[in-house]
């Protein structure tokens, strides 16, 4: 599970490790981050294809995949992106 939050004034992302869907594991280091934005929120993760328009697995990895997070910033009423792999 991914949660976006905030650390001073670095917007970032959160992950949580459970085998079972009851227990959850903070993991050590933030997913991803950006220094001077603020609360991210809704955040979603999810791969593209570059190469046609088909619908993917949320597993899906290797050439010709992207990934995208997105998020809201708390106060700014505008979501963000950043594509990469």
């Amino acid at each position: 599970m991914i949660m976006g939050s905030k650390q001073n004034k670095t917007g970032l992302v959160f992950v949580y490790h459970t085998d079972d869907f009851m227990n959850y594991k903070l993991l050590d280091d933030p997913f991803y981050s950006v220094p001077n934005t603020d609360m991210w929120e809704c955040v979603d993760f999810y791969p593209v294809s570059l190469t046609d328009d088909s619908t993917l697995d949320m597993v899906a990895y290797g050439p010709g995949i992207k990934h995208v997070i997105k998020e809201s910033w708390e106060g700014h009423g505008k979501d963000w992106y950043s594509i990469g792999t």
